[in-house]
This record gives C-alpha cells, structure tokens and sequence, in this order.
C-alpha cells in the first residue's frame, strides 16, 4: 500500500491559502500577477488535474461495478445489497437534514441579513424539479454512449449490473475468462488512481491558491452566519456522528476512521466535487478498511449519487437562513 498522502496534502492545502491570500493582499485585482498567475496558471493546473480525477471516474465505475457482480457467488446478492445500501444512505441524508433543521433553528442565520439583489437572481435561476417517477424512468439510458459521454453515474450504475449479471449468465468457462479480464482492468483501474493521486499536493495547492486569491471576502461577511453554521453542522456530522456510528456499528475505533478519511475530506474540500472525490474514496476502502471489492465498486459510485449528506444540510441551512433574512415565518 502506498504512503499517506494526507500530511502533504495537508502541507499543500495550507500553503496554497497562504499564497494565494498574500497574492490577493499585495497585488492589484487586475494585475499582471493575477492575470497570468493566479488565472492563468493556478487556473490552468487545477482544472487540469480535476479533469484528470474525473476521467477516471466513468471508466472505473464502469469496472469496479461489473467486477463487483460478477465476485459475487449469488446473483440476488445484488439485490440485497442495494436494499441494504439504499436504506442506510436514505437513513444517513434524512438524519442530515433533521440535524441541519434543528441546529440552524437554534442559531438562527440571516436573522438581519441584507441579501439586496437575490429575488431577481432566483427569479433567473428557477427551474422545473424533475419529479421522482422521472428521476427512476431516467435510470435507465437511451443511450449507452450518451450516458457515458454525459458522465450520468446512475445510468452507467445500471448498465454495469446489468453487464454484470449478463456475464454472470455465461456458461462456466465463459464467464470465468470475462470476469478475469473485468479484474484486471479493475487492478489496472487501481494503479490509474495512485498514479493520479501521487500528483494530488501539487493539484490541491493550485487550487486552493487559486481560490484564496479570487475569494471576495466582503461577499463571505455577509453570509457569514450561513458558512459558520455550514461548517459547524458539517463537521458535528463528520467528526462526531459518523465516528459514533463506526464505533457502535460497525465496531472499529473512531480515531483509525479519522486518519483513514483524512486525505479524502482535504482532497473533497479542494475540488467540491463528489464525482472527482470517487477514485480516492474507493481506493482507501479497498487498501485501508480492507472492504471487499464487490462490496466497495458498488456502495462507492452509488454513494457519490444520492448519499449526499453535506448537500443535504446546505441546502437546509440555505433555505433557513434565506427566510430568516426576509422575515418569513417558518411553522413546524
């Protein structure tokens, strides 16, 4: 197993912040610093390295999920598991919410807060919701390529079970020679990831320089409530719940899945991306919780979809900060 790369992504995290808040500090707006550097540079690194993360992602959700069927020495086990999967990650994004309402009822953010120009920006940015009838009938895809093309993870979730119990259905010597190749393309998937994430310091130092240096700071002034008790939620869930719930559950200590996740929440908060966040995360399940690879290639991709806690309570917070800040009564 590789070296940790959490203390030099740790290391990179912070002098990328301190470099790009000492650019924003010394240099001009529009300078030539900020031009060619900051967006020229730091921009162009950073995207490039996130294009690189995701490039992995289709490719080895594809594999890992085909792999992860046919590991499996019964078919209904799929279903098992997605029963299983499904239920604790509703259960996990429900308790998210519940814990977001509760806290942010308590501290009450935006109570006062100026948002001057907002109504006519949601005007601009309303759109129809797809309805939950919509969102099933869209798993399954038109077409393969388009799903593929478009990056739409449950789509390419179900065209990799299907695939996989399709070669599950072979004759012996069939399916036996198709499920080695999925496993090596699957070990071939695993050095991609560590080849990717040995550039990560490098990639997260750009980033995070590049937003430290365009972060407008009076813009965070005036929903400062609102990130305070973001991250305050979010890191309750992180710190405590999720520790608890190891402890209780699943019977391992805390402490080993805070060191395990650390490179996974410095690389998450660098590229705000779940998709980009995929290959890490199963990489660190598989090498360091020992998780079996059937088990790791589904929850992964599936997880990255719909157990979206932290969307879940900033998108709570949002909604109760926004109506604290225009008055709107809120009844239970």
């Amino acid at each position: 197993m590789q070296k940790s790369l959490a203390p030099q992504i740790l290391i990179a995290l912070i002098l990328g912040m301190v470099a790009g808040v000492t650019i924003q500090l010394v240099t001009a707006p529009d300078g030539i610093i900020q031009e060619y550097l900051v967006s020229g540079l730091f921009h162009a690194v950073g995207v490039m390295f996130v294009a690189m993360i995701k490039m992995l992602v289709v490719p080895l959700i594809f594999v890992s999920i085909v792999h992860a069927v046919c590991s499996l020495n019964d078919i209904t086990q799929v279903g098992r598991l997605g029963v299983k999967t499904f239920g604790i990650y509703l259960g996990n994004t429900f308790f998210a919410i519940l814990s977001a309402i509760v806290i942010t009822l308590l501290i009450a953010p935006g109570t006062g807060a100026n948002l001057g120009h907002v109504d006519q920006l949601v005007r601009s940015g309303q759109s129809e919701l797809p309805s939950l009838l919509g969102m099933i009938i869209n798993v399954v895809p038109v077409n393969p390529f388009q799903a593929v093309v478009e990056g739409n993870i449950l789509q390419i979730l179900f065209m990799a079970i299907i695939t996989g119990i399709a070669i599950k259905k072979l004759e012996n010597h069939e399916t036996h020679s198709v499920s080695n190749a999925f496993s090596l393309a699957n070990s071939v998937m695993m050095k991609l990831i560590g080849m990717v994430m040995s550039l990560a310091p490098y990639g997260v130092f750009f980033l995070t320089a590049k937003l430290a240096a365009t972060l407008n700071g009076s813009s965070i002034l005036s929903v400062l409530s609102y990130v305070v008790t973001c991250l305050l939620i979010m890191c309750l869930w992180l710190f405590v719940i999720y520790p608890i719930l190891i402890g209780l559950v699943i019977k391992r200590s805390p402490m080993v899945f805070i060191r395990h996740t650390r490179e996974q929440v410095m690389f998450a908060l660098s590229t705000a991306s779940s998709n980009a966040s995929i290959p890490i995360t199963y990489q660190t399940l598989i090498q360091k919780f020992k998780v079996p690879d059937h088990i790791a290639g589904f929850t992964v991709p599936l997880g990255a979809t719909i157990n979206m806690s932290g969307s879940a309570i900033y998108m709570t917070v949002a909604a109760i900060f926004v109506a604290n800040a225009w008055h709107v009564d809120l009844t239970l």
